[in-house]
């Protein structure tokens, strides 16, 4: 499994922004939960970030081989909910091009 550089933690949710998207609370409960378990799942099984040509090798390890499984689905996950919170930020944001006289 290749390390893949994650972006930064999204901004802290303002009351604005659950007033528009309550679920944006639960998404972000979600979000540093994904990141824990991350976190547990790499000091429990540290041969998960591969050797130094990135090659994981489990060994018949079945538990060490869902864990990864466990982490590639909780980085798209973590992808998700980051696409799902841009786009409700877009459209939150108010339209300026309805306000042009033309």
């Amino acid at each position: 499994m290749k390390h893949v550089r994650r972006p930064p933690p999204p901004p802290t949710l303002t009351p604005l922004e659950l007033l528009g998207a309550p679920e944006l609370a639960a998404l972000d409960l979600l979000h540093h939960a994904v990141h824990v378990v991350g976190l547990a799942l790499i000091a429990q099984y540290p041969h998960l970030l591969g050797d130094d040509y990135g090659r994981v090798r489990h060994d018949g390890d079945v538990v060490a081989e869902l864990a990864e499984r466990l982490l590639r689905r909780a980085g798209a996950l973590d992808d998700v909910i980051g696409r799902y919170r841009q786009a409700v930020a877009n459209a939150q944001r108010p339209d300026n091009d309805d306000d042009l006289p033309f």
